[in-house]
């Protein structure tokens, strides 16, 4: 049973990571137009940590290189 556990929150996990990069994708296009290929891999590969923060960033980013940039 906890190995059945443990396969249910990961799949948890990974469909919120995927809802995450979803809004932030579309949080980023919508707010400074179409994303470059480089931005989307970033986004695709990033841990849910990283996705909590540009999350964040975006509401007051000046730009699209600062939502990634470390502050």
């Amino acid at each position: 049973m906890p190995q059945a556990y443990c396969v249910k929150d990961k799949a948890k996990v990974e469909v919120k990571v995927e809802a995450k990069i979803e809004m932030l994708q579309r949080q980023l296009a919508q707010r400074f137009g179409p994303l470059p290929q480089d931005v989307a891999k970033k986004i695709r590969g990033a841990r849910l940590a990283d996705l909590d923060r540009w999350l964040l960033r975006v509401l007051d980013a000046s730009s699209l290189q600062s939502v990634f940039t470390r502050r």
